[in-house]
């Protein structure tokens, strides 16, 4: 189960959605953060953007990408970026 963070970045958001829902797809991942209802409204919630943020992510090792089987592309998160996600501000 995903922990309560603290309001955070969509570009954060999208980092916190792919560690605890490894592997994912990119509509997987926008739909779920649409489920969170969270930053649906804001101006940069664009299919676009997102994934631009999961490429940034995959360009500093903390996303990869890999192919299934079915030739479906999915994401991952590497070792270096499952570790990074205890130094978010989480709800008490």
């Amino acid at each position: 189960m995903q922990p309560k963070f603290k309001k955070l970045p969509l570009k954060t958001d999208v980092f916190v959605y792919a560690n605890y829902n490894s592997p994912f797809t990119i509509d997987e991942m926008i739909e779920a953060l649409i489920d969170q209802d969270e930053h649906v409204k804001e101006r940069q919630f664009k299919l676009k953007n997102l994934e631009t943020y999961v490429i940034a992510y995959c360009g500093v090792d903390i996303i990869e990408p890999f192919t299934e089987d079915s030739g479906e592309l999915k994401f991952r998160v590497t070792d270096y970026g499952s570790n990074l996600i205890e130094y978010l501000p989480r709800d008490n």
